[in-house]
């Protein structure tokens, strides 16, 4: 981040760190207030954040059809309706990834069925949301990645492949 002399400014570097930082906790809090409930079908989510925001989502992911947000209202992290929006979102007749860019905590797209190695290195037992989260998370445009499982009973951060923070429930 530079200013016209091409100086670089600490400021709006320190101030994007922190708007960073913030989408993140939101994002974690959400998702960990999401395992205090009961799914209706289980369905798990994987939640993309980086610098997304007009780029092509091919370099990493394609999707089928069109983004289910064209033509809507854009909608962000900071929404106070974005946890009911990731509850709808965990349903079983939506697959793919949410992507979130890391400027505005705008989502970006859903639906995004993201590049998968499946020889990604995760704890054993978790399956193919983990390991595409552990994949991505390596890619220079991806902050982190968010997943919360299928049973709702813990959210996983991946950054730079691997992982960066679990939370289990308590059963």
């Amino acid at each position: 981040m530079a200013d016209s002399d091409g100086k670089v400014n600490l400021t709006k570097i320190l101030e994007a760190n922190k708007r960073i930082a913030e989408y993140e906790q939101i994002i974690l809090d959400t998702l960990m207030a999401m395992t205090k409930t009961t799914p209706k079908k289980e369905h798990g989510l994987l939640i993309l954040l980086g610098d997304y925001y007009g780029q092509d989502i091919d370099e990493f992911a394609y999707r089928e059809g069109q983004n289910p947000l064209a033509g809507q209202e854009p909608r962000y992290v900071m929404d106070k309706d974005f946890p009911n929006f990731l509850l709808d979102l965990a349903h079983p007749d939506r697959d793919g990834a949410i992507v979130i860019d890391r400027g505005a905590g705008q989502i970006a797209a859903l639906d995004v069925l993201a590049d998968t190695d499946i020889n990604a290195k995760v704890e054993p037992g978790l399956g193919m949301r983990h390991k595409t989260a552990c994949h991505v998370s390596k890619m220079p445009r991806c902050i982190a990645s968010f997943v919360l499982n299928e049973t709702w009973t813990a959210v996983r951060v991946f950054k730079g492949g691997r992982t960066d923070f679990v939370f289990k429930k308590d059963r």
